[in-house]
């Protein structure tokens, strides 16, 4: 379905390069809703699409519902997928079988990849994890042939929720594979509560990006193709699923 915005610009910039870059991503949206904030992740299906369908399924049958981020390595990643708290003990999800190995995309800040089995680069499954620099690009795109990634924090707002779970503190008390548990509240030894643990209460699609049209970048006086827009000049943006809803992290 088409839709029209219009909007009065107060730029003395060109709106172009912001909008051709909007464009440029076609996958599904997902809000990772945690106890620290959302995350929205634009999928990327058209670089790995049987680890997005593998991501999916488990999303869609409710497995990361009140997980648990189990794992951080500071300037690294931030671990999840893999465990959930059942009367107050930590326990693995049940998997499906593994997906294979699907590299394409840089592991780049920002980015979601696929966690994987050190010595088998098939055997990646329910278990994800956000990288937090670009420099883990110098060894997780060649390391165990490469590690998938399948999507991407679309904003700022996530990205700084991101950085605060990368920020917090790992008790190093618990033992393996929780040695590098991040927690909250200033827990420093003892038993875990609910409250020390990052949770991810949900996972939910959104919707999918806004599609620019062909030549759907119009000035109110130039009616005929893309314009650069002055200060106070009005424009009309032609495409689908357009909106001005911040939370779908394309505003």
């Amino acid at each position: 379905m088409m839709h029209r915005s219009v909007f009065v610009c107060a730029l003395s910039f060109s709106l172009l390069p912001l909008l051709s870059a909007q464009t440029a991503t076609t996958g599904q949206i997902v809000k990772f809703r945690t106890n620290l904030g959302d995350i929205n992740v634009q999928l990327l299906p058209e670089s790995a699409p049987k680890t997005v369908a593998n991501f999916m399924n488990y999303v869609n049958k409710g497995a990361y519902t009140d997980s648990v981020i189990h794992r951080l390595a500071y300037n690294f990643v931030v671990q999840g997928g893999g465990y959930k708290l059942v009367d107050h003990v930590l326990t693995a999800i049940a998997t499906d079988p593994n997906v294979k190995n699907e590299y394409n995309l840089s592991n780049l800040r920002g980015t979601i990849a696929l966690a994987k089995l050190g010595t088998d680069p098939n055997s990646g499954s329910n278990q994800w994890f956000f990288n937090l620099s670009d420099a883990n690009s110098r060894t997780l795109n060649n390391q165990n042939e490469g590690f998938t990634v399948f999507g991407r924090v679309t904003n700022n707002l996530g990205l700084a929720v991101m950085d605060k779970i990368g920020q917090l503190n790992i008790p190093g008390t618990l033992a393996s594979p929780f040695d590098q548990l991040p927690v909250l509240n200033n827990f420093v030894g003892g038993a875990l509560t609910e409250d020390n643990y990052v949770f991810v209460k949900s996972i939910t699609t959104v919707g999918p990006p806004p599609s620019i049209s062909a030549a759907g970048i119009i000035t109110a006086t130039a009616f005929g193709g893309y314009a650069t827009a002055s200060a106070g000049s009005f424009i009309e943006i032609y495409g689908s699923n357009l909106s001005s809803d911040v939370s779908r992290g394309w505003a």
